[in-house]
């Protein structure tokens, strides 16, 4: 379901929504602002306050490239409608998970149908088009005019670099090196001088929000041989504490590991950099190559796994519902389940992302 495009320039993208009902008694639909407290309530009133009217649509310009504002629609977005008038209005949550996938990434244009539930007033389906497209290369039939639209700031950029310890701690049979940013990978050459994977954040344009887009980004490390696939998260957490420790006034540069796998307990190394424009990227301090002596993969003794659980989403098909999801499995040696925050409101027979569901748990087995 990844999206394998690798980020590269001041990249923007168009959305365009336009909705009708496409039976009963085409009501007037209208963009409502979200409702305080309804999950990734940030980001969703940062694109409401983007989209701007344009005849039967609204549009917007995102910071991104198109996997990478699939992946941040798909993960955080919804949209709040109000069909009717203000006398009898009625209310309607669309998720952009039952809209789109990251694997839609090369279609310019969507057109979806999504089914009244039978509390609403009379039967019908609201068809909901969206477009969404590079600004660089916009298509022939676009559904609103862009010109009056306000482009967004740089915004920030997050450049992961490989550090020369990387190359000497990984075992020659891996044939792919990945780096994924939730739902967007990218190939990663070490053979290549300075090869890096850049991510820019869609909808931030302030440290704040960074900070918060920052915490709930997902990176892990693929590694790819002949006989396996092993996907080890990226602890990102020294570059957050040093962001707030910088007061937004400098690019920052920290170095990051990976959660600790088999005989490598301190895990693998990059150089996180964040910045507000494209910089070239900052060589690897020589200090930091702590594995110069040599690693090696295959060690004799306790093995230690990383092994991670993400939900990534939940259809209800009997009735609508507040829901999360919890689980506890004594291998894993939680100290309390595990559980979603906050509940997500589904109608029945939607099929929509759950909010903050990933979990990583470390396991130890021997060659007995």
């Amino acid at each position: 379901m990844a999206s394998k495009v690798r980020a590269a320039g001041r990249a923007q993208v168009a959305l365009v929504i336009r909705v009708t009902e496409t039976a009963g008694s085409k009501r007037q639909c209208r963009l409502l602002p979200p409702p305080e407290g309804s999950p990734s309530w940030k980001w969703t009133r940062k694109l409401w306050s983007c989209l701007k009217p344009s005849a039967d649509s609204w549009a917007a310009i995102i910071q991104g490239n198109l996997a990478q504002v699939f992946s941040h629609l798909w993960k955080h977005q919804a949209l709040f409608f109000q069909l009717g008038d203000a006398e009898e209005p009625e209310h309607l949550c669309v998720h952009f998970s039952e809209l789109l996938d990251p694997s839609d990434v090369a279609e310019t244009k969507l057109v979806r149908e999504v089914e009244l539930d039978e509390e609403f007033t009379g039967e019908g389906t609201l068809t909901i088009c969206l477009q969404l497209f590079d600004l660089r290369e916009p298509p022939e039939d676009v559904d609103a005019d862009l010109s009056q639209l306000v482009a967004p700031s740089d915004g920030f950029l997050l450049r992961l670099q490989g550090l020369p310890a990387l190359d000497k701690a990984l075992d020659r049979s891996c044939e792919r090196l990945r780096l994924r940013l939730d739902s967007v990978e990218t190939s990663l050459d070490l053979a290549r001088s300075n090869d890096s994977v850049v991510y820019q954040f869609p909808l931030v344009d302030s440290w704040e929000d960074l900070n918060e887009a920052l915490s709930d980004l997902h990176v892990c490390l693929q590694l790819e041989d002949e006989t396996s696939n092993l996907e080890i998260p990226l602890d990102l957490s020294d570059l957050i504490a040093t962001l707030g420790e910088s007061n937004g006034s400098d690019d920052v540069s920290v170095e990051v590991r990976s959660a600790p796998v088999m005989s490598f307990q301190g895990g693998f190394p990059f150089l996180a950099t964040i910045s507000r424009n494209q910089t070239a990227p900052r060589e690897a301090p020589k200090d930091l190559d702590i594995w110069d002596r040599g690693a090696r993969l295959l060690a004799v003794g306790p093995r230690h796994w990383r092994f991670s659980i993400e939900i990534r989403s939940v259809r209800l098909t009997e009735r609508g519902a507040n829901v999360f999801v919890s689980y506890s499995y004594p291998p894993l040696k939680q100290p309390r389940p595990f559980r979603t925050n906050p509940p997500n409101l589904l109608r029945k027979k939607a099929t929509v992302s759950m909010p903050h569901s990933f979990a990583a748990y470390t396991l130890t087995s021997n060659f007995d």
